[in-house]
């Protein structure tokens, strides 16, 4: 009888379906979203239970104000009274919410085209999980399941001046794992950025912000097992750790270490290989895509971590204050180096290549990242700035 088959969740590796949709609303462009389907989308249709696909958020944008369709965004700058055409500025702040979910109808315009194969052709790996047929109960769309949702507030500074343009971000590190949730930030201003803002949205142009969300997604390999083999050359991967943190210097476990291990991969000093093919090197996504999963990026660290890295227990010292919260470590680097001191060696210790073998089974972690520039909110400063800027001469 249908419903003796349970979905499992979204199968793994980089191949998605990837369904355009106009995400409404004057100043957002359309937005690729991809969709995973359920490893055990064959079962359920002939079960005759409702298939199931799930979506990874395309974009972070403003979040509406709660009972308006205004956007979440305010700005105030003050100025030097009297405040005349070219008024001197004193500096301000800005505060706003982001969310990740999708706007208006598009959840459920994208059930209706899953239903009717009102999109094209899946890549071939996965083709046979859409299996959906007219008069089968109507398909199911979720999110990707999150484990964990790290967001951070970059905000793009000039190439050349006396400073800093942003004096602080305050807001996040740690970001909800539903579908609805939501960020807030407050980004103080330096004078010069006080007068860059007004500028921006004067000109119906965001402020120079880019809001970054690391999701921790889990994928399924279902009935296969993928066996990862890892082989790593740790004085080519020490020349690219050290070109992202000098040596002896604090290493970080956020976006700085996630950048230089990716550069690790794409160089070579990280091979990805798959066990079961021998040494055919694999597709570039779904080598980027194993690399980034949990289980990988813990092998190799934990592979190199005497090698490479001096570590100390963490001091009870704490940093300047500098406005700004570094994100969280995440879970595979806590898992590796604790809450310790992690610093580069000068040069690594040994040489020859190491080498691993790393079975992914059943539920698999990885992360991605989505990103949003706040684009919105020039058509909503166009149609109204005086709702989203507050000018005040003191």
């Amino acid at each position: 009888m249908p419903g003796s088959v349970l979905p499992t969740g979204p199968v793994y590796g980089p191949d998605a379906l990837v369904i355009r949709v106009d995400s409404g609303g004057e100043g957002r462009t359309a937005a690729d979203v991809r969709v995973w389907p359920d490893v055990r989308n064959a079962d359920l249709a002939a079960d005759g239970s409702p298939t199931r696909y799930y979506f990874q958020p395309p974009r972070v944008t403003l979040a509406p104000r709660p009972g308006t369709t205004d956007l979440a965004f305010s700005a105030t700058v003050m100025v030097r009274a009297p405040a005349g055409p070219h008024p001197q500025y004193l500096g301000g702040s800005c505060k706003f919410t982001c969310t990740a979910a999708l706007p208006g109808d598009v959840l459920t315009r994208m059930t209706r085209t899953l239903a009717t194969h009102d999109h094209p052709d899946p890549p071939a790996r996965i083709a046979s999980l859409f299996p959906h047929r007219n008069g089968a109960p109507e398909p199911e769309l979720t999110m990707l399941p999150l484990t964990g949702n790290t967001v951070s507030c970059v905000v793009e500074q000039p190439p050349a001046g006396p400073g800093p343009l942003f004096l602080s971000v305050q807001g996040g590190p740690g970001g909800g794992i539903g579908v609805q949730a939501l960020s807030s930030f407050l980004v103080s201003f330096s004078p010069a950025a006080a007068e860059a803002v007004v500028t921006r949205l004067r000109d119906a142009a965001a402020p120079p912000f880019t809001i970054r969300n690391v999701l921790t997604e889990q994928f399924d390999t279902g009935a296969e097992t993928f066996t990862v083999d890892l082989r790593v050359a740790p004085d080519k991967l020490h020349e690219v750790f050290a070109a992202a943190s000098s040596p002896g210097e604090p290493w970080p476990a956020g976006e700085t270490a996630t950048t230089a291990y990716r550069s690790g991969v794409d160089s070579g000093a990280v091979r990805i290989t798959r066990a079961e093919t021998g040494d055919t090197p694999l597709d570039p996504a779904l080598r980027t895509w194993l690399g980034d999963t949990d289980a990988v990026r813990k092998a190799v660290f934990v592979m190199v971590k005497d090698k490479l890295f001096d570590i100390a227990a963490a001091t009870d010292t704490a940093p300047q204050d500098t406005g700004r919260k570094d994100p969280p470590a995440p879970a595979w680097w806590s898992e590796v180096f604790g809450a310790a001191r992690v610093t580069l060696k000068g040069e690594p210790v040994g040489g020859g290549e190491l080498h691993e073998v790393v079975p992914l089974r059943g539920v698999v972690s990885v992360e991605q990242t989505i990103e949003g520039d706040l684009e919105e909110l020039a058509a909503a400063a166009r149609a109204g700035l005086g709702e989203y800027l507050t000018v005040i001469a003191i």
